[in-house]
């Protein structure tokens, strides 16, 4: 997040940037850290977990954060993760679109999804989300070949929304 008023156009400088660590339950904040100049929220996020106990916490971040090393601090801190995926990460995007490719081609056979759907309605239009859940089980191919690189990778997820 940038902070509001921040910025001084006098000497030049530009706009605070925070990472923030947010406990949404709680409506909290438990960490921030400062992004330092000419870089991103990448390598900062790293450094805010290592100041956070996560042991038995879900972790979620946005697409931007989701990075094989973050994963596998998250796991080694004890914690569990939920990451957005987007073209950011071009490879597991594509095993995760052919993964439930394949799902649906099987008509779900021999594999177990969890699927949640709503419908929500208000200012003239109708939402439909539905969210897939695909775990994968220690004998899937799929799972051997993105945990090498994503570690303690155990299921995948999608979320489609129609209007």
């Amino acid at each position: 997040k940038v902070l509001r008023h921040s910025f001084d156009m006098a000497p030049g400088q530009s706009s605070i940037q925070m990472a923030s660590a947010w406990a949404a339950g709680a409506r909290l904040v438990l960490g921030q850290v400062k992004i330092m100049e000419k870089t991103n929220e990448i390598p900062m996020v790293p450094a805010l977990l290592a100041l956070l106990d996560i042991h038995g916490c879900l972790i979620t971040t946005d697409a931007l954060s989701c990075q094989t090393k973050t994963a596998a601090q998250i796991v080694e801190q004890g914690g569990d993760y939920l990451l957005a995926v987007k073209d950011n990460q071009e490879h597991l995007h594509h095993d995760i679109i052919a993964r439930f490719a394949y799902a649906e081609a099987k008509q779900w056979r021999d594999l177990s999804p969890s699927v949640c759907r709503s419908t929500t309605g208000g200012h003239g239009r109708v939402d439909t989300r539905q969210c897939d859940l695909l775990c994968l089980d220690e004998n899937d191919l799929c799972r051997c070949d993105v945990e090498q690189q994503w570690q303690g990778l155990r299921s995948l997820e999608r979320i489609m929304c129609t209007r």
